[in-house]
């Protein structure tokens, strides 16, 4: 089963039952972790 993140579009694969320890897009988790300046105002 595949999720796509609907902010930035980034799709990874999740199991059926949805317990594949990742909720959330990773994308944007990585993104928020260290937010560039001229990325603040996308927000």
């Amino acid at each position: 089963m595949w999720w796509k993140c609907s902010t930035c579009g980034h799709e990874w694969q999740i199991s059926p039952d949805g317990r594949c320890g990742v909720s959330g897009c990773i994308s944007c988790a990585k993104k928020q972790r260290r937010i560039a300046p001229d990325d603040a105002h996308k927000m």
